[in-house]
């Protein structure tokens, strides 16, 4: 692709698009209509969105920087599902500056990604637009890179399915379920039947690999070993029933609906995910795809108030000052820094599903929880019985941080194990919370640790869920720095950002060091072949030792950074003087000669 769109500014587009709208808190009545989506819709752009020229952009947080590739890619289907409720033509405007923006960043060909679902995400998004506007730019966008992704990431390992990255180490729903929906796309735009064929491979490979056929469940993924994560996510459960309603297998598509109703969305509500992590946007994602399933089938009346019902409480909890709703829909959107991609989440929600009330509202039949009035966070409103501890973190003046929950109950044996862990959690959550303090930033408020006997591996963090292997655990009593490590990757919260993975990996690290084991004695490693970027230990090493010789305060400057999205290794630069490599051979040098 040679030249951009050529597009015109939008910011007055935007305002003729949404119109003048009231910044008044909602009402009691819970209810929203098309007016309050359009409302939202605005605050979100008010909020996030800039030009440079020709190409658009979503700023990264209230604070600044810009979305990544698969946000960037969401965001843009965000704005799709927007112009399918409201058929304005200045949506398509805002689509494609904001394409441009991706393409200045991106270029049209996304081999250089890693990641083979944020390319899918982009394929369902360029093919949406192409259906919408005839445009053949998004057609042979798609076309092009959905051929790469899929040649390069199919093989017969495993039965068949996607790799989810180029290292080639596991095959996980969040591509697989995008890519069968994207193949799907292809064939309604070019009649090819081979587009059909590849969707229905890879529905067929999700639906005997990850899909729980007796609940509904959709687990994330599987790896080459064959152990499989059980974990589910709405994002998953969604796309899951989009590919299944695209391909006309109705029942998987009921049950795995089924299951993000009544058992992933307790109380009503789809879950709480992390404000500033890939998490922020999956409910908007589950809600879209649901809702497609859900107006195509004629199933109001069987999904229809449950999705009515987290649409008005994305409304509800919006923040008076400028109309953002953030995604952990139990409470009050705070006053404080937002991200573009976790608001998304709201806006998604509030067009795809049909409003209740005025033009074109209607309200639909369901079980609803009990009266918002007397929601509760989840922290106060009783413990599930899974829950074999629990806890909670306060400040210095004994106020409450966060509430942490420990999970047993498939791993009897290390219930007392488990009880000291989350102990520890509850005493260093404050601590760490403190030493990684940025502006605006709240950690979250619910954390929970869960022991497997099916996790292959050590320990792994996703938002605020911690899941631990019992089979580790059993075989290292002693290793409770293992949960303090992953408890920072909790409060980090730093966007995705593959050029930083080193720096919050060591930052996780030192922490554990240096402050939680202090006295425990370094990390070996042999600095011929291990680097900064492959081993955290080494890098964690490498931070500590930049603290002490070059600059005191670089770890808080470091969080903040990771944290605003802006993080660069030229910082480093700024910060001692000393380009990176420069810095590593020093800290290299000092190191061989203290060993001989």
């Amino acid at each position: 692709m040679k030249s951009k769109l050529e597009l015109s500014g939008l910011r007055a587009a935007l305002l003729l698009l949404i119109g003048a709208t009231h910044l008044l808190f909602a009402s009691p009545a819970h209810a929203f209509t098309a007016t309050d989506a359009k409302t939202l819709f605005k605050a979100y752009n008010d909020a996030f969105y800039f030009e440079a020229g020709t190409n658009g952009y979503y700023k990264e947080s209230t604070e600044g920087g810009k979305t990544y590739f698969w946000e960037r890619a969401e965001q843009l289907e965000m704005i799709l599902d927007v112009y399918e409720r409201s058929r304005d033509p200045k949506c398509l405007t805002l689509f494609s500056n904001i394409f441009n923006g991706f393409l200045s960043d991106h270029t049209s060909n996304w081999r250089k990604n890693d990641f083979n679902d944020d390319i899918m995400w982009m394929v369902i998004a360029c093919s949406r637009a192409y259906q919408h506007t005839g445009n053949p730019v998004f057609r042979d966008v798609a076309k092009q890179n959905f051929d790469m992704c899929f040649e390069r990431g199919w093989s017969a390992d495993l039965g068949g399915g996607l790799f989810w990255k180029v290292d080639n180490l596991s095959k996980n729903a969040c591509v697989n379920g995008p890519g069968a929906i994207a193949a799907h796309l292809l064939y309604q735009i070019h009649g090819d039947t081979n587009y059909l064929a590849k969707s229905e491979a890879m529905f067929q490979w999700l639906r005997a690999t990850l899909f729980n056929t007796n609940t509904g469940a959709v687990h994330d993924n599987i790896n080459l070993r064959g152990n499989r994560d059980l974990r589910t996510y709405t994002y998953n459960q969604g796309t899951f029933v989009g590919a299944a309603n695209l391909l006309g297998r109705t029942n998987d598509a009921l049950l795995a609906a089924d299951y993000t109703m009544n058992v992933i969305s307790r109380g009503g509500l789809m879950p709480r995910y992390g404000e500033s992590g890939d998490g922020g946007g999956f409910n908007g994602i589950c809600a879209r795809w649901i809702s497609r399933f859900m107006v195509q089938r004629g199933l109001e009346n069987r999904y229809g108030g449950w999705l009515q019902y987290n649409a008005e409480t994305a409304w509800d909890v919006r923040r008076a000052a400028d109309n953002l709703s953030w995604p952990r829909w139990r409470q009050r959107t705070p006053q404080t820094t937002l991200h573009s991609w976790a608001c998304s989440s709201s806006v998604v929600t509030m067009h795809a599903v049909p409003p209740t009330e005025g033009p074109g509202g209607i309200k639909y039949p369901g079980v609803v929880p009990r009266d918002r009035a007397s929601r509760t966070d989840a922290a106060t409103s009783g413990l599930p019985s899974e829950f074999s501890w629990t806890g909670n973190a306060k400040a210095a003046d004994g106020s409450l941080i966060a509430v942490i929950k420990v999970n047993t109950e498939d791993t009897p044996d290390l219930t007392g194990w488990g009880r000291r862990a989350g102990e520890l959690c509850a005493e260093w959550y404050p601590r760490i919370s403190a030493l990684l303090a940025s502006d605006g930033f709240t950690p979250p408020d619910d954390v929970r640790l869960t022991f497997r006997n099916d996790y292959d591996g050590v320990a792994s963090t996703r938002g605020s869920r911690i899941d631990i292997s019992a089979h580790y655990v059993r075989g290292a009593t002693n290793d409770f720095g293992m949960v303090i490590r992953e408890l920072v990757h909790v409060v980090q919260g730093y966007p995705r950002n593959r050029n930083a993975s080193w720096v919050a990996q060591g930052l996780a690290e030192y922490v554990r060091m240096v402050h939680f084991e202090p006295q425990a004695s370094r990390p070996r490693f042999d600095l011929d072949t291990t680097g900064y970027r492959d081993n955290p230990k080494a890098a964690a090493c490498f931070l500590e030792w930049i603290e002490k010789h070059h600059d005191s305060k670089i770890i808080s400057e470091l969080n903040r950074a990771l944290r605003a999205g802006t993080f660069r290794p030229a910082l480093l630069e700024q910060r001692t003087g000393k380009p990176l490599e420069a810095l590593w051979n020093e800290f290299k040098t000092i190191l061989h000669s203290t060993k001989a």
